[in-house]
């Protein structure tokens, strides 16, 4: 199967684990790139860049390690992984969380290697496309809010990120 990456849910692009298929969306819902986004935040993923003297390998190798030294990985899996037959439109919380709940729990160790070589893989896409976005929307957001003091309580609610 090989590492998991953005797709158009063509069938060679499902990763399998546990006996179910998953797939990375190219394309999310608003509220699924802003959850995640708000979560990779959370995670302290918001300025991942590229070092001068790192290579790919090395650069992956760190993000990975960011998203399993905080503990929310299979969150931010759920997040960004969906399973077969499920729409991007059907994305919710709730899915992520039983999604990343599923994958946390997996067991065999080729499930586990297949899951662990997928984690760079699925984070890449989404900050190519839609971290830089929401980042500045939220940048955006956050500075009206500074000036508002009637929009202050929504300032910290999108702060918060997801719960």
């Amino acid at each position: 199967m090989g590492n998991l990456r953005e797709t158009d849910t063509a069938a060679d692009q499902f990763l399998e684990l546990g006996g179910r298929r998953f797939y990375c969306p190219a394309d999310r819902t608003a509220r699924n790139d802003q959850w995640v986004a708000m979560l990779a935040g959370d995670m302290g993923l918001h300025d991942v860049q590229v070092g001068e003297d790192e290579d790919a390998e090395a650069f992956a190798y760190r993000v990975q390690a960011t998203c399993l030294r905080d503990g929310r990985v299979y969150d931010l899996l759920g997040g960004l992984m969906l399973p077969e037959g499920v729409s991007v439109t059907s994305w919710t919380p709730q899915l992520a969380a039983e999604t990343g709940e599923f994958l946390g729990n997996l067991t065999a160790p080729a499930d586990k290697a297949a899951l662990n070589a997928s984690i760079a893989g699925a984070l890449a896409g989404f900050f190519r496309a839609g971290l830089a976005s929401a980042m500045t929307s939220a940048r955006y957001s956050q500075r009206r809010d500074e000036s508002d003091p009637d929009q202050s309580e929504g300032a910290t609610i999108a702060a918060s990120g997801p719960r």
